[in-house]
């Protein structure tokens, strides 16, 4: 990923973002600012931007979170051979068993 911009480091994994989840994010607040509109006409336009905002801020966060869980699992070698190996044998050994149409 080459365009975008470095937000930095964190555990030793880099950060970037690209441009296209700056336009991504407006659209997002955009629409949740719209949709508060609907749902609470009592708000004013202030506290539904914000609240937009906020909930914006948390999704993308939230995504953020979700990749450094994955950068820390496969990252880690041992729990990749033990866990995912094993669970993707079992998977397979299951489907073999239960007589499901597979190519010879």
């Amino acid at each position: 990923m080459d365009s975008g911009f470095r937000l930095g480091k964190f555990f030793g994994i880099q950060i970037k973002i690209d441009w296209s989840w700056l336009l991504i994010f407006i659209l997002i607040t955009w629409n949740l600012a719209t949709l508060f509109g609907q749902i609470h006409a009592d708000w004013g336009g202030g506290l539904r931007w914000s609240m937009a905002f906020v909930a914006s801020i948390l999704f993308f966060a939230s995504v953020l979170a979700h990749e450094f869980a994955l950068s820390w699992l496969l990252g880690s070698s041992a729990l990749l051979d033990g866990v995912f190996a094993g669970y993707a044998r079992n998977w397979l050994r299951q489907m073999l068993d239960a007589g499901l149409p597979h190519k010879r």
